[in-house]
């Protein structure tokens, strides 16, 4: 046996410590509103909307059961971090290959995105797949790595068929015109699959679209919400990302291979506004995380620039995010605030130190265990405090049972965006919950708008954004 170093006792802690992230409060945590509860309902209701793994959450369990629901999405980001080690270490080597799964584990958005059960982890995983096999089948022309990228393409298309389509399309040509083999690429027709699969699933009303299943693809998130999640779920790695994109308008124009690549995968990502963008961040950095320590690397300024403004940055929102705290949950919520904060920053504060003493384990370590352990904390400490207020969701449902007198009962939810998580507890408690605008019939009615002249029960708390929630039960 090799001797067992501290990078590989740094890698076993880190590699738990991600698993514990992944499933730490996913049992007691209330479904989130928007593409979680959409999901969730419609699988409960056996609804058909254009997305299959809705049947498998299904079969799942037929009562609501988070941890289980949660489950798949966990499982779905251990095997596409498995297929994405298997590509890049052919095609970047092992070193990077461990390095980019460290940077995606202590990444702030992929991970935690993953402990839902909505779509956005199965676009992610999918269509990051397909960006390192056509990668692999335009390197190296084998037969079984041209049927392995078509068989992704598929799964793609048959998850998310706008971005899994318009990510093939832009990045086939960005490599096809750029890069040094890109005219090989002609043998690889995987557009033209993926429109005609597009075409196909969308006929036979296999795929639907503008499902919400997805929170931040085209039809349900502005551009700009997009970027700004995709930058924010890279916000430890900021000043790495600052120097790759420098690097990138030199090296591209020299035609240098590995700048043509993420241009490739950065370009397709923001056009299709995919998860798969998050992938191209990793690479990127984990380049720069390499190179910085190699003798005259000429983007030092940028990295220091980036980490120094992120660490002051982040200390400005963080005293502000613990004074709302304070301001809305008292001591309590000042503590958990804080709690997350500190661990941030710190962590963060020890990477700086790093850049600027040329300390490699400190700059490694700091960066990649700030996110990490932020998020730990946060499931750990802040979300008890704002699942406390959101359980209003089940007790709305709970107080509308009370008002049940027959097992044929409606129940009669406002509809608004995001969809409300409300309606996946009335399922268990009446079968026939529906989503409405407006009062359509008799039934029991849980409205956020107080209704004249008749008997109603209220309940009070806060929604995902810690706005006051109120919501007005009432009988008609």
């Amino acid at each position: 046996m090799g001797k067992f170093t501290r990078f590989d006792v740094f890698v076993t802690v880190f590699v738990i410590l991600a698993i514990a992230n992944l499933l730490v409060a996913n049992d007691y945590t209330f479904v989130w509103s928007g593409a979680e509860a959409y999901t969730l309902f419609h699988s409960l209701k056996g609804e058909w909307i254009g997305y299959w793994p809705t049947a498998m959450y299904q079969a799942l369990s037929q009562k609501i059961d988070t941890f289980a629901f949660r489950f798949p999405s966990v499982w779905l980001l251990a095997m596409t971090a498995y297929g994405l080690f298997f590509f890049t270490k052919k095609m970047l080597g092992k070193p990077t290959a461990l390095l980019a799964l460290l940077i995606l584990g202590g990444s702030i958005l992929v991970p935690n995105w993953s402990k839902l059960a909505s779509g956005d982890v199965w676009a992610f995983g999918s269509q990051s797949l397909v960006l390192m096999s056509m990668l692999l089948a335009l390197k190296q022309a084998k037969f079984n790595w041209q049927i392995l990228h078509y068989l992704l393409v598929i799964l793609a298309v048959s998850i998310q068929p706008i971005s899994a389509v318009v990510l093939v399309l832009s990045c086939w040509g960005t490599l096809y015109f750029l890069h040094p083999q890109g005219k090989s690429l002609i043998r690889l027709p995987s557009p033209i699959l993926a429109i005609l699969l597009g075409f196909l699933f969308y006929q036979i009303g296999f795929v639907q679209i503008g499902q919400e299943v997805f929170a931040l693809d085209y039809f349900n998130a502005p551009f700009g919400k997009f970027l700004a999640y995709s930058l924010i779920g890279m916000l430890p790695f900021i000043g790495f990302i600052l120097a790759g994109l420098r690097e990138l308008f030199t090296k591209v124009r020299k035609k240098e291979e590995l700048a043509i690549i993420h241009l490739a995968f950065l370009l397709g990502g923001l056009l299709a506004q995919s998860m798969a963008f998050q992938w191209a961040l990793v690479l990127l950095v984990a380049k720069h995380m390499q190179a910085y320590f190699v003798k005259n690397y000429p983007y030092q300024s940028f990295v220091k620039t980036g980490a120094v403004l992120h660490l002051v940055g982040f200390f400005v929102l963080a005293t502000v995010a613990m004074m709302s705290g304070f301001q809305i949950f008292r001591g309590i919520g000042f503590r958990a605030a804080l709690s997350v904060s500190i661990i941030y920053w710190i962590w963060s504060f020890v990477s700086v130190i790093g850049l600027y003493g040329q300390r490699k384990d400190w700059v490694w370590g700091g960066v990649l265990s700030s996110g990490l352990l932020a998020s730990l904390i946060f499931w750990l400490q802040l979300n008890p405090v704002l699942n406390n207020e959101r359980k209003i969701y089940s007790e709305a449902v709970q107080k509308a049972r009370v008002m049940k007198t027959s097992d044929q009962e409606v129940l009669y939810l406002n509809g608004v965006v995001p969809f409300p998580a409300t309606a996946v507890y009335g399922i268990e408690a009446f079968p026939n919950t529906q989503i409405v605008e407006n009062e359509v019939g008799k039934g029991i009615y849980i409205n956020k708008n107080k209704p004249e002249g008749i008997p109603v029960d209220s309940i009070v708390g806060r929604d995902e954004l810690l706005n006051e929630l109120t919501y007005w039960i009432y009988k008609k």
